[in-house]
């Protein structure tokens, strides 16, 4: 959150935040799931249970299954931020505070209100609402 607060108010072009900022994170998260697969292929080897191959490779690096990747929940995050920032800068330069004020209150009524009435209830039933279906942007 720090990040993005920070990264909000700069005016960059996005070829500049692909440079600057996602190719870092992607060289870094290349690298870990990398090593995780070595790591897992020495592992399974000693078993029996592992075959090399860079399709599996590649599937487990974009469907963040491969054995320990999920630790690492937070990069696939923060490259989806990054990749969404222009977009989050036009929407934070455009907007108007009674705008800010619905989609909180639409936040916490989706976000809070709602589950907890289905926990109290005991309600299977109560739809999964979008924010971007309930208060789209312009």
């Amino acid at each position: 959150m720090i990040s993005g607060a920070l990264l909000l108010d700069r005016d960059e072009k996005w070829i500049d935040t692909f440079k600057k900022r996602i190719t870092k994170v992607l060289i870094i998260f290349f690298s870990i799931n990398v090593v995780l697969y070595v790591v897992q292929g020495l592992v399974g080897i000693k078993t029996g249970e592992f075959e090399w191959s860079i399709s599996d490779f590649v599937v487990g690096l974009f469907g963040n299954t491969l054995v320990g990747s999920r630790t690492y929940w937070y990069l696939y995050a923060y490259l989806g931020f990054l990749f969404m920032l222009p977009f989050f800068r036009r929407a934070v330069k455009n907007i108007a505070l009674s705008e800010v004020t619905a989609v909180l209150v639409l936040h916490f009524i989706v976000f809070s209100f709602l589950p907890v009435f289905n926990l109290i209830f005991a309600k299977t039933d109560v739809p999964f609402i979008s924010l971007s279906v309930v208060f789209p942007f312009r």
